[in-house]
């Protein structure tokens, strides 16, 4: 960091910048932050099915990370399967099993997704309390 010269006067500004300037760092550093644990989350989906037991690689390769909102203030990034959606819930809560209108058993749930949430946000978490020590 610089060293800079001002006059009691000119205090406020200069503190008013630097503070400007660091939230601008910061910002850009969570925005990509959240970028990278959205790749890093399709890894740990990637690994829960296996874990879980879930076969099937098409479902496995399906699952995308995706920024839905990036805005100066904001970055969101949505975790999906956009071509098994229907059956992500379905495996991730379980549901019952019905013949001809009656119920006649229940699939058991292989949670796989929300673990990975849950390790999302403590990765997160840590990596956006790095950044912001600089």
């Amino acid at each position: 960091m610089q060293v800079q010269k001002v006059t009691p006067d000119a205090f406020a500004d200069a503190v008013r910048n630097l503070m400007a300037e660091y939230g601008e760092e910061v910002g850009q550093s969570v925005k990509e932050d959240v970028k990278d644990i959205g790749k890093e989350t399709v890894r740990l989906v990637h690994q829960n099915i296996d874990a879980a037991g879930i076969g099937g690689r098409k479902y496995r390769k399906s699952f995308k990370d995706t920024v839905t909102k990036d805005t100066a203030w904001i970055t969101t990034v949505e975790i999906h399967s956009p071509k098994h959606y229907r059956l992500t819930h379905l495996l991730e809560f379980g549901h019952v099993v019905k013949v001809k209108g009656k119920v006649v058993g229940a699939a058991r749930a292989y949670p796989h997704l929300a673990t990975a949430e849950t390790e999302a946000e403590e990765l997160l978490g840590k990596k956006i309390a790095i950044s912001v020590k600089g």
